[in-house]
């Protein structure tokens, strides 16, 4: 008697749900692995909620932020100062080390030209690169995918399993890898489980045969990561879930899959109310993470083709509220981070006259960031941006060490 079983719905869903890893993708990251080697490669982490900048990088010897924050200003005596005026949050004071190396980036007052408080409409123009009102269906590093080379893998969403408008348009969908578990999924599944996917609406992409061998390229490729654990994933000495996000994606990066870009978010930062206890405790895990990050990445031997872009929808006003938080405000400070970057504090140090409610205000196009790592990456930035934005030179075309 038989003991066969027909296919299960989690074999069906496991397998629907990679096929962005199967022949359109992983068939091509296979051939892409022997010339992926030194291609550079752009990490963005986004820091959803909008990030109260005046606590990351404080302006601690400005008598006016300590009378517009009494209750959540940071004590000047425990800012790490990076210059006269201008210092680190001491919940991220890992990331000292990268700035004393050189290797960290640190750019004033960025935002769009016409900024809103919308969480929504200012995730739109972040993602998008256009001020356009709708916004267009096609994000900026989408429309940058379809530059890359054919015969790589070109973006890859890692951690949460959201997807992002940043990576629409690209050619095909963006794979996302949520957890290491996700990679068992690369099994390809029975015959007769394979035969009824490739026979639904999921499997119209290819073949029987074609689906097969590209879901075994797939598992091959990923052969190296399926032998560790989460505990040997999480990057040393981190705490949540962005180390363990962020350890992933150094070994995503490690495998020359070919990978030019890796999306990656953290959430929290939206502090209406008791911003000093959960802004301090996200810093004190994103500096851990993106230490480590950097240390994994050059102790691997890919530090020199990497670069990583961290930024947040908005900053926050001024003043703190009744709540002992802070409301949406404009500008905020974006991150560089790399052995290509050239550290330092640039733009204008935030002009806190006014109004206590009034914002940051916005003294750097977003998009003149944008036009840096696209042209460090290989890209015409005015392939991607509408309109032309001169970047910072702000990366180097070798290390600087």
């Amino acid at each position: 008697m038989s003991t066969s079983r027909g296919p299960t719905r989690r074999a069906l869903l496991a397998a629907g749900a990679l096929l962005p890893f199967s022949t359109s993708v992983f068939a091509r990251a296979a051939g892409a692995l022997s010339r992926s080697a030194g291609e550079r490669v752009l990490v963005v982490l986004e820091l959803v909620g909008g990030n109260d900048g005046l606590n990351t990088l404080v302006p601690f010897a400005d008598d006016r932020y300590h009378r517009a924050r009494p209750v959540i200003g940071l004590d000047a005596g425990r800012v790490r100062p990076l210059t006269a005026s201008m210092g680190l949050s001491p919940a991220l004071s890992d990331l000292e080390p990268i700035w004393d190396r050189g290797e960290l980036a640190l750019i004033q007052g960025v935002g769009p030209p016409e900024s809103t408080r919308s969480h929504f409409r200012s995730r739109e123009i972040w993602h998008t690169a256009r001020m356009d009102d709708p916004a267009p269906n096609v994000g900026w590093l989408g429309r940058a995918a379809s530059a890359f080379s054919s015969g790589s893998l070109p973006m890859l969403r890692v951690g949460a399993r959201e997807a992002s408008l940043a990576l629409a348009g690209a050619a095909g969908e963006v794979p996302t890898l949520a957890t290491l578990s996700d990679l068992e999924l690369l099994e390809p599944p029975p015959g007769p489980q394979l035969d009824l996917l490739c026979g639904s609406t999921l499997g119209r992409s290819g073949s029987r045969a074609e689906l097969a061998r590209a879901m075994s390229e797939a598992r091959q490729l990923s052969a190296q990561l399926s032998g560790l654990d989460e505990a040997q994933i999480r990057l040393a000495g981190t705490n949540g879930g962005l180390g363990r996000t962020l350890g992933l994606a150094a070994r995503l990066i490690g495998a020359r899959l070919g990978t030019r870009v890796l999306y990656v978010t953290h959430d929290g930062y939206d502090t209406h109310a008791r911003q000093l206890a959960s802004q301090s405790a996200n810093h004190r895990e994103l500096g851990q993470a993106l230490a480590a990050f950097c240390d994994q990445l050059a102790a691997q031997g890919d530090g020199s083709r990497v670069v990583t872009l961290v930024f947040s929808e908005f900053g926050r006003r001024v003043a703190e509220n009744a709540g002992a938080g802070t409301d949406h405000g404009a500008g905020g400070p974006v991150l560089l981070l790399g052995q290509r970057v050239a550290g330092g504090m640039l733009g204008d140090d935030p002009d806190l006259e006014g109004e206590l409610d009034h914002d940051v205000p916005v003294t750097l196009d977003f998009r003149r960031v944008y036009a840096d790592v696209l042209t460090w990456l290989g890209l015409d930035p005015g392939a991607v941006l509408p309109g032309h934005h001169e970047g910072l030179s702000l990366l180097a075309p070798s290390p600087r060490r």
